[in-house]
């Protein structure tokens, strides 16, 4: 079966899922996509069930989510997804959601992964599959590529310190990606009242290095123009939006471990 072969997966929203407006959770959406993602690939035979034993894993480097809405609590939201192949040592994955079997999807994602040992996480050419299974895909979800966000300007303030806890950790034993998205909605919020609400409308995010238990995280923020500070491509653009720039680094050496960019509307 060709790695392209899409899936289709349905969940309920629950209430734990979501705010205070019945919304889902952005970090909670990115969770299930990494669930349908691990359930497609284990489905063609590339998940874990085989990376485990041969000591490699999927580390996510990046995501680009457009939305024109998010589900609510008890919506079904059905995600489906698909492998895109593989560019150099990278694997592109895409993502359409829809809310209640509409005909209308409500969002698009793509993103990519690299193969990587489990003990180091270096990353590994992709030579597991046939040379005819990860030949680009023309089929995509969104026109463009997850960009390379800009840093942000050294001299600011953190907003946020954050902690890698136990329960931020999963399997990799490092932070899991939803919880890079947690921080970055957490900053969006900082020092406002939840009554003043954001309606996102894009989330780009640049997974930049692994964070390990116990590690400080701080986190900054800045207002930008998407194109002219982060090199946006107009079709990336969410127009009549506006946009933060996000960046967590360590508390410890000021190393940068993600970088992300939040285009949204007044609610």
């Amino acid at each position: 079966m060709p790695l392209a072969a899409p899936g289709f997966y349905t969940y309920e929203i629950r209430n734990t899922d979501t705010d205070y407006r019945d919304e889902l959770h952005l970090a909670s959406l990115f969770s299930l996509m990494q669930e349908s993602a691990y359930r497609n690939a284990e489905s063609l035979g590339f998940g874990a069930s085989r990376l485990d034993p041969m000591g490699l894993c999927w580390i996510l480097l990046g995501i680009s989510v457009r939305l024109d809405r998010l589900p609510s609590w008890k919506d079904l939201l059905r995600i489906e997804t698909w492998n895109r192949g593989a560019e150099r040592i990278l694997y592109r994955r895409d993502f359409i959601f829809r809310k209640n079997d509409d005909d209308g999807p409500i969002g698009f994602a793509t993103s990519d992964w690299l193969v990587a040992r489990s003990d180091n996480h270096r990353p590994q050419r992709p030579t597991l599959f046939e040379p005819e299974q990860y030949r680009p895909v023309s089929r995509q979800a969104l026109n463009f590529r997850c960009p390379k966000l800009a840093p942000i300007k050294p001299e600011l303030e953190p907003v946020l310190l954050k902690h890698a806890d136990f329960s931020d950790i999963d399997r990799n034993r490092h932070v899991n990606n939803t919880r890079y998205i947690a921080w970055t909605i957490d900053a969006l919020y900082s020092g406002d009242q939840t009554e003043t609400p954001r309606v996102i409308k894009g989330l780009d995010i640049n997974y930049l290095s692994e964070i390990l238990f116990g590690t400080r995280v701080l986190i900054f923020r800045q207002p930008v123009d998407p194109v002219m500070d982060c090199g946006l491509a107009l079709e990336a653009v969410v127009a009549e939006s506006r946009a933060l720039l996000v960046e967590g680094r360590r508390a410890q050496d000021n190393s940068c471990v993600f970088r992300a960019l939040v285009q949204y509307q007044p609610g």
